[in-house]
């Protein structure tokens, strides 16, 4: 089943505002959940291992629980030529290259706005993550995780 142009608008509009924020503030070298008291980093491997999984999600007073839906790579930036630019690059000029994946989390009892949750799982612990609703109404939530 393809992608409809929202969802490759959407996403390539978060890919854009990923890559131009710091890796820490992404999740992807600093946050780290407590599982068992230990220290264990987020990683694509560990969430692939707990999808279809339940996790119970903190909200103010309340609790909900997501499922983890999928894990799914980020799609590379399109490649800018040279021509694109008002003034070519210098030779050295280096272009950042950013990777990652994204969670796709659904469920609920009530919807969720963006922002950052507590999420609990019985395998990974105890972690922060920022999620931003996909827009449906299915109340399925996108968590992205960027590298470089």
């Amino acid at each position: 089943m393809g992608m409809t142009r929202r969802e490759i608008l959407g996403r390539g509009g978060l890919l854009a505002a990923f890559a131009a924020m710091p890796e820490v503030a992404l999740g992807a070298s600093g946050a780290q959940p407590e599982a068992a008291g230990n220290s264990v980093k987020l990683s694509r491997t560990l969430f692939e291992s707990a999808a279809g999984s339940s996790f119970e999600v903190q909200s103010g007073t309340t609790k909900q629980y997501l499922t983890l839906l999928k894990v799914e790579d980020l799609q590379a930036a399109p490649v800018v030529g040279a021509g694109a630019f008002a003034k070519n690059p210098s030779a050295n000029a280096s272009m950042t290259q950013t990777s990652g994946y994204f969670l796709v989390f659904t469920g609920g009892s009530k919807p969720l706005a963006q922002g950052t949750y507590t999420f609990k799982s019985a395998s990974l612990g105890s972690m922060q993550i920022f999620i931003v609703p996909t827009g449906n109404r299915q109340m399925q939530y996108v968590a992205t995780f960027a590298t470089r």
